[in-house]
């Protein structure tokens, strides 16, 4: 029951709205409910007010210490969970301005856990934040090889990434094969 809560959160998260993160936050609190040592429900708790903070749907002097609370509680009840050390990487990027400590826990996280798509979805968008486009680019590619050709989220993010990169032209490539995959994707 715990693990469908998760699943089901997963689900909403993926959607990249307000409602599918708010959603996503009362299925991923089910699964607490069910099970209070559930590590990998934590972590999508972190990333549910991680993105709540970073798409302004609510201030992020309150979402990003709840988003490090629930990260830090997955870590407590799994030390290696590569979930939470990618949240904490987030917040401590984009919340704390740590990016030495960031850039550490981005790196700590893939070695955990290589096939985790948004450890390198990510760390990507560190990199490019760090003027690493290179570096950003393989990570995001890295990211939809193990999320697949239909990941709205990582194909978006990569328009994104290669928009940043100043390469247009493969930018609007990737947004265009989304906007055809799902038109009214946010």
């Amino acid at each position: 029951e715990a693990f469908d809560a998760y699943l089901k959160g997963r689900y909403f998260w993926n959607k990249r709205s307000e409602d599918g993160f708010r959603r996503a936050i009362e299925y991923f609190n089910e699964a607490v409910a069910r099970d209070p040592n559930y590590a990998l429900a934590y972590a999508g708790l972190a990333d549910c007010h991680v993105l709540l903070g970073v798409w302004g749907a609510v201030s992020p002097n309150e979402a990003f210490p709840k988003a490090r609370a629930a990260a830090e509680n997955a870590l407590r009840l799994d030390s290696e969970l590569a979930e939470a050390v990618v949240s904490l990487s987030f917040i401590d990027w984009v919340h704390g301005w740590d990016f030495p400590k960031a850039d550490a826990f981005f790196k700590r996280a893939i070695d955990l856990n290589p096939n985790y798509a948004l450890a390198h979805h990510w760390y990507s968008y560190y990199l490019v934040s760090m003027g690493r486009q290179d570096e950003a680019i393989a990570e995001i590619k890295k990211a939809k090889e193990l999320e697949g050709p239909l990941s709205l989220s990582v194909n978006t993010d990569i328009g994104e990434i290669y928009s940043w990169a100043g390469r247009y032209d493969e930018a609007e490539r990737y947004l265009q094969d989304v906007l055809r995959i799902e038109p009214s994707y946010a």
